[in-house]
């Protein structure tokens, strides 16, 4: 049975605790990314309230991001914007998120285009002195 055949199994079992586990095991041992990504996922914001650990999702995504993994970039910039699991560091947050834009991340790119977008309209606003 394939790892994640086991997680999968895991998982419709209700048995969290032990899917993340055995996550975690197969991350560390393979260096397996996408593990990773998935880990910082279950972990954080899309994790059963008896299993979130926000510093862990955040070590998981930074230990990706560190690694090349794109999404794990753009995650790992948002929690350090955000300051969940991690210490605030806008700067290099900032950094993450524009590296994963220009790497092809579509959520990435968003998040850039959208305050580019805000910020030409706040400065029509300022300089024109319409709404």
């Amino acid at each position: 049975m394939s790892i994640w055949s086991k997680y999968s199994e895991l998982q419709e079992a209700g048995e969290y605790k032990s899917a993340i586990l055995l996550l975690e095991a197969y991350a560390t041992k393979n260096n397996c990314l996408q593990a990773m990504f998935l880990l910082g996922q279950e972990l954080g914001v899309y994790s059963y309230p008896s299993i979130t650990d926000y510093s862990r999702s955040a070590y998981w995504f930074k230990k990706a991001s560190d690694n090349g993994h794109n999404a794990s970039r753009y995650e790992f910039g948002l929690a350090l914007i955000s300051g969940i699991g991690v210490d605030v560091n806008i700067n290099e947050g900032k950094k993450l998120i524009l590296s994963s834009a220009d790497s092809g991340n579509k959520l990435a790119l968003e998040v850039v285009l959208g305050k580019i977008i805000l910020s030409k309209k706040l400065n029509f606003i300022l300089t024109s002195g319409r709404s």
